[in-house]
């Protein structure tokens, strides 16, 4: 589906913008075709001449999410170029740092909030979330094994530290983009993030 999503400037788009602005606001399951379509300026059945069902826009949203997420970080293949010149607490803070900066769009902020709060009463969220962790968790062990073949950590269980490091991540992760999209002041949750990046460096150099 990467290569056919929707420019969002287009009608498809439209409809796949105003749908997630919608669930953000109100919760997938109390929104529906007709709202969308209301939402667009379009009749309802316009909405079936791009999708078969309100599940399908959804699978679209999230499609857009992973592709957006995928671009937004270094590819695994560049992890020993990356490490020559790169030191792990500089690494996982330009991580954090490429998460607020993937916030600053709209779509986005809007994409995390629906699925953290989707997850549990929706399947397709919840298997979108959980993919999500488990490719982070294998991101960040390829990145840990990179760091001991460098020599800049000792050799240890790379897999059971990425979760270590993104289990207690995403919970804070969930804090964060609840916060800020209901204009909370997420000052508190920033510094949570930076000592816990601290914590597991000071952890993992040991």
């Amino acid at each position: 589906m990467g290569n056919d999503l929707p420019d969002l400037d287009t009608p498809k788009g439209r409809i796949v913008a105003a749908a997630l602005k919608l669930f953000a606001e109100s919760g997938y399951h109390a929104v529906s075709v007709r709202d969308i379509a209301r939402e667009v300026g379009i009749k309802d059945a316009s909405i079936y001449s791009h999708f078969a069902s309100k599940d399908e826009i959804l699978e679209t949203i999230i499609e857009r999410f992973r592709v957006t997420f995928d671009s937004s970080i270094p590819d695994v293949a560049a992890f020993d170029d990356i490490f020559r010149v790169c030191a792990p607490r500089s690494f996982l803070q330009k991580g954090f740092s490429l998460f607020q900066e993937r916030l600053k769009e709209k779509t986005m902020a809007q994409t995390y909030f629906v699925l953290i709060r989707e997850r549990f009463d929706n399947p397709l969220a919840a298997k979108a979330w959980d993919a999500h962790r488990d490719k982070c968790v294998r991101y960040v062990a390829d990145a840990l094994l990179a760091m001991m073949r460098k020599g800049l950590i000792p050799e240890r269980d790379a897999p059971l530290l990425a979760r270590m490091y993104e289990y207690p991540h995403f919970l804070m992760m969930e804090d964060y983009v609840v916060g800020l999209c209901r204009g909370r002041d997420i000052a508190a949750i920033e510094s949570e993030f930076r000592s816990h990046i601290d914590a597991f460096v000071d952890l993992v150099g040991k």
